[in-house]
């Protein structure tokens, strides 16, 4: 979620971002809104102010005839509040719905196309190779190797998982562990920023393994919980299965406001990544 000042102060800038990722959302009715949400805001906290500043007085007063008058009043303000503070909830609510709909801001170099055919090969590496013959893909090679096994996973779990074995699977933990020695060890990430002939600070990266499981409103707060389809959702917890790591590793400093002699903090995390594929829109990937 983009936060609200710098969408005020680039007003312009968002709304041209949310057209060319076609985003339907008026920004100028957004900024209306979040006026009318600070204005009740002020509202709100102006009474319980008062409130307190009475309650105060009412403590210190002697006068009983005046106390029990002070206390009808401030009756009638908690009443004012409580109307208000329906209100207010009312307004953060719609506030909240528009501001999760506002995109990130693209980047100026960014080409707008229709779709993916639109995309721009900024640099490639290498000569493609040319066959003389039709490839077979990769789980051809697996199945024949007897490393992946799709049909027994589909009549155990259904389409789209699949039994990863043998050399495989040591293949796949032995890339995990050389990731996560490459970037835990301060040492290499100095040679690399020194071969690459880049400045950044060669701070190693904390190894994590996440909880598999996110609260929808943590989900909401990374701004992953949509589209839902998406997701395994828990019914008996209220939970749902994380569609990658980054979604329990962003949480770690919620509602934190992290010193700038702290930064930058980085974490290497590893997770299976739980999606029905749903935008996929019934096309089988492999």
């Amino acid at each position: 979620m983009l936060d609200i000042k710098f969408i005020r102060e680039n007003k312009e800038i968002v709304q041209e971002s949310a057209r060319k990722k076609r985003v339907d959302i008026d920004i100028s009715k957004l900024i209306e809104l979040d006026d009318k949400r600070l204005k009740q805001l002020k509202e709100v906290e102006d009474l319980r102010s008062e409130i307190n500043k009475v309650s105060n007085d009412i403590s210190r007063n002697q006068d009983a005839a005046l106390k029990i008058q002070l206390i009808e009043e401030m009756r009638v303000v908690k009443e004012d509040i409580k109307t208000k503070e329906e209100k207010l909830k009312s307004t953060i609510e719609e506030w909240q719905k528009i501001m999760l709909q506002v995109p990130n801001v693209t980047s100026p170099d960014v080409p707008e196309g229709l779709d993916e055919s639109g995309n721009v090969v900024i640099r490639s590496w290498g000569d493609k190779p040319i066959f003389d013959f039709t490839p077979k893909e990769h789980y051809e090679i697996g199945e024949k190797l007897g490393i992946i096994d799709n049909q027994t996973a589909a009549e155990v779990s259904g389409t789209r998982f699949t039994y990863l074995k043998g050399d495989l699977v040591l293949l796949q933990f032995a890339l995990i562990n050389f990731l996560f020695e490459t970037l835990t060890n301060a040492e290499t990430l100095e040679k690399i920023a020194k071969d690459k002939n880049i400045n950044i600070d060669p701070k190693p990266f904390i190894p994590v393994i996440p909880p598999f499981l996110i609260k929808p409103n943590t989900y909401l707060k990374m701004a992953r919980l949509d589209p839902k389809e998406d997701k395994y959702h828990m019914e008996v917890d209220d939970m749902y299965l994380i569609g990658s790591a980054e979604h329990t590793l962003g949480p770690m400093h919620m509602n934190q406001t992290i010193e700038e002699t702290k930064m930058p903090l980085r974490y290497v995390g590893y997770s299976p990544a739980f999606r029905r594929e749903a935008g996929s829109y019934g096309k089988d990937t492999k």
